[in-house]
């Protein structure tokens, strides 16, 4: 009886999105996808709300438990060191420099389609940095070259998709920021980061499917290129424009000895500029026919945390942006164009970076060994600006995962 119902469902599942008509365009073949799939994903999630309404009027909706109280423990009281603070310099106070070099492991864990599969791609990398503060007047920090070659960091946004060179860097990152302290407790910056992935996307089963290049006309029944793999380099571009807020009057651009009494924060408008293979995907419908090199831009709202520091403590750093987006598919095809009018494109993009810096020896200058863990990400998504009523749906249109773990050495200068 279960497998004549699995059958059932599989045969709806099929008839429900047929497969791509050889008489009608790209662009219409694509239009068609995100607006069915929309509509399927508003049905679902109103579905959703009705039956979390019935179940709240069954319990007596409105009723809330009450949180018992919880004790906070008494904050522990500051070690502090005795005699001088680490870490010890060598240069003057108006020139301080942390020189940094380390090894470690870098991956990305891509959104995976129904029809194509993309390689995960792991990379053993090596890195070299420093942070500079010079008069008390301008910091540059977080400053970090890491790659597996000696290539930029930057991908070509022209290159056609099913051309992409095999000659391109494995995989690289580049991360810094730059500050101009004017007040104690305040600090405009920039932030610029980043990052880029030789990767693969793979047909199954040995079949092919429609690579589109960039520059392909949307508004032809031709496919122009049919393949079973695409080879590109992925990318993931980040930049910030805001002002640091110090509550502890202490920018923290070098590693400083100091007891950290406060967190630090970021504030300000972020840009995001995101490009990967990519099959057209509403919530849980993929367009699997045609294979696109996906180009996600986006600008909002860029938001930091920095918490701990110093030496032989816990270092905490929190970095996100949200804003609007938009995913362009060919130079002449958005999927912000395609959708209904009430149907805005959102993303959201982080990373959470922790690490703990040690000194084993008391030295000027000190040698710090530091240990450290990174994972962010990337997701667009479809929302509604407008719902008569119940819940409002939020299809995926695209995540990724993206993880370092890496063993540095810093010397403070």
């Amino acid at each position: 009886m279960f497998r004549l119902f699995s059958t059932a469902a599989a045969l709806s599942f099929v008839m429900a999105f047929p497969a791509v008509s050889a008489s009608q365009t790209i662009r219409e073949d694509v239009k068609n996808h995100v607006e069915e799939s929309l509509a399927k994903e508003e049905a679902e999630a109103k579905e959703e709300a009705a039956k979390e309404e019935e179940a709240e009027e069954e319990k007596g909706a409105g009723k809330k438990k009450k949180r018992e109280p919880r004790e906070d423990p008494a904050p522990a009281d500051y070690e502090r060191p005795v005699g001088h603070h680490l870490p010890l310099r060598v240069i003057h106070e108006n020139f301080r420099l942390d020189l940094k070099a380390g090894a470690g492991y870098r991956g990305w864990a891509p959104q995976q389609y129904d029809t194509v599969s993309v390689r995960p791609a792991n990379f053993f990398t090596w890195s070299v940095g420093g942070n500079v503060v010079l008069f008390k007047t301008v910091s540059l920090s977080k400053m970090k070259y890491e790659t597996n070659n000696a290539a930029s960091p930057r991908a070509s946004k022209v290159a056609s998709a099913a051309r992409y060179g095999s000659w391109a860097l494995k995989a690289a990152w580049f991360l810094a920021e730059l500050g101009f302290p004017v007040l104690e407790t305040l600090e405009p910056a920039v932030r610029y980061e980043s990052r880029t992935f030789m990767t693969t996307a793979r047909s199954d089963a040995g079949t092919t499917v429609c690579i589109v290049p960039f520059d392909q006309d949307t508004d032809t029944e031709d496919c122009p290129l049919r393949d079973d793999r695409m080879t590109i380099t992925s990318s993931l571009e980040t930049a910030a424009v805001g002002l640091k807020i110090h509550p502890g009057k202490n920018s923290f651009a070098v590693i400083n000895g100091e007891p950290v009494k406060a967190p630090r924060f970021f504030v300000g408008g972020g840009y995001l500029s995101y490009l990967k293979p990519y099959q057209v995907t509403i919530g849980e419908h993929t367009l699997g026919e045609y294979l696109f090199t996906g180009r996600f831009y986006g600008g909002g709202l860029a938001l930091g945390l920095e918490v701990g520091g110093g030496v032989n403590k816990p270092y905490l750093d929190v970095f996100a942006q949200l804003g609007l987006g938009k995913v362009r598919l060919t130079s002449d095809l958005t999927l912000n164009e395609l959708a209904p009018e009430d149907w805005l494109i959102g993303y959201v993009q982080g990373h959470v970076n922790l690490s703990y810096r040690w000194a084993p020896f008391d030295w000027a200058p000190t040698l710090l060994i530091v240990p450290s863990g990174t994972v962010s990400g990337a997701s667009f998504f479809f929302f509604e600006t407008s719902s008569e009523e119940g819940q409002v749906a939020t299809p995926s249109i695209n995540w990724d995962v993206l993880y370092t773990v890496r063993l540095s050495l810093i010397l403070t200068l």
